[in-house]
């Protein structure tokens, strides 16, 4: 046999690969645009989320002003039933003082009012100076008036009942009288 014969049994020729090389482009675009769309929704998830975080945030500080509202006016209530017992105290003691007799209860009484003066003005409270300052509707409360030639108009010339202001705020009024002028 020849070395030029047709038949070449055994012999493989290496194939021939077809490339695609228009499915490969679109392939990439493909995978290019699913990475954008991924991108957009990460982006968006990350926006979505500091929304929330800030939601979140404000949230809290709500609740935290909400809350120290609620200690305020639940001490407020109990700062005013407080300062009713003080008033009692007080009354006592100026009955106490009109029996000389009673001295060791008189000394107690003030040993209390002195205590409870101090506990309240830890806690904010104020009295409100009322007796020769000018009549003032959001700290007094007028419950008598006297016409006078020794006092202005619109004086308070004597306090009833004490006032008190809480962190700046008033809770209770001072029941007063009140001066006018004189009719002519």
């Amino acid at each position: 046999m020849s070395s030029g014969s047709p038949n070449n049994v055994g012999v493989t020729k290496p194939r021939e690969e077809k490339t695609t090389g228009p499915s490969i482009p679109p392939l990439a675009e493909e995978l290019e645009k699913l990475l954008a769309e991924a991108l957009q929704k990460a982006d968006s998830y990350r926006s979505q989320l500091l929304y929330l975080q800030a939601d979140l945030e404000n949230l809290h500080k709500k609740m935290k002003r909400d809350m120290d509202q609620i200690v305020k006016l639940a001490n407020e209530r109990i700062i005013l039933k407080i300062l009713d017992l003080g008033d009692d105290l007080e009354r006592t003691l100026e009955a106490s003082e009109k029996h000389p007799e009673n001295a060791n209860v008189i000394g107690g009484v003030k040993m209390i009012l002195k205590n409870l003066d101090d506990t309240i003005r830890a806690e904010g409270v104020e009295p409100i100076e009322a007796v020769g300052k000018k009549f003032s509707p959001d700290m007094h409360e007028a419950v008598s008036f006297i016409n006078g030639e020794d006092s202005d108009d619109n004086t308070v010339t004597k306090e009833l009942r004490k006032g008190y202001t809480m962190h700046g705020k008033v809770i209770r009024t001072s029941m007063v009288e009140v001066s006018r002028p004189q009719a002519r």
